[in-house]
């Protein structure tokens, strides 16, 4: 019965904050290159917000490159790639899935954080990052 309510819950939540259904409609407006991207950021906008590092090593998966967030986490994998439409998608991977999808605004990133579940749903909230100096000794 916990699980039923659970499940209805977040369908609720899920109805309510307008998940999976529509197409990403981000679109860069210029080719991206990605040693431009590579560095830290922090995200200013977000459900969670955090800092991280677009890395320049290749990531696991073909075509992303290795990514790492600056708050502890529990066996998670992080990525980035850039997309066809030229946009930067920052994924984090630790049961439930986190993406980001952004453009990219001079130092700035600004587009969707999306919150994934193995259940078929999917969060989205806005998103925002700037660009900042990497802590010392992580460069």
């Amino acid at each position: 019965m916990r699980l039923l309510l659970t499940l209805t819950m977040m369908g609720l939540t899920c109805a309510q904050a307008g998940c999976a259904g529509r197409p990403r409609p981000l679109r860069g407006p210029v080719p991206l290159e990605w040693r431009a991207l590579v560095g830290c950021y922090r995200l200013t906008q977000a459900p969670t917000l955090w800092s991280f590092a677009l890395d320049s090593t290749a990531g696991s998966e073909e075509g992303s490159r290795s990514a790492r967030s600056f708050v502890q986490r529990y066996n998670a994998r992080e990525d980035w790639l850039i997309t066809d439409r030229d946009t930067v998608v920052y994924r984090v991977h630790e049961g439930w899935g986190v993406s980001m999808e952004f453009v990219a605004r001079g130092d700035s990133l600004v587009g969707t954080h999306y919150l994934h579940s193995d259940m078929g749903w999917e969060l989205r909230r806005p998103a925002a990052a700037v660009r900042e100096p990497c802590p010392a000794g992580d460069r």
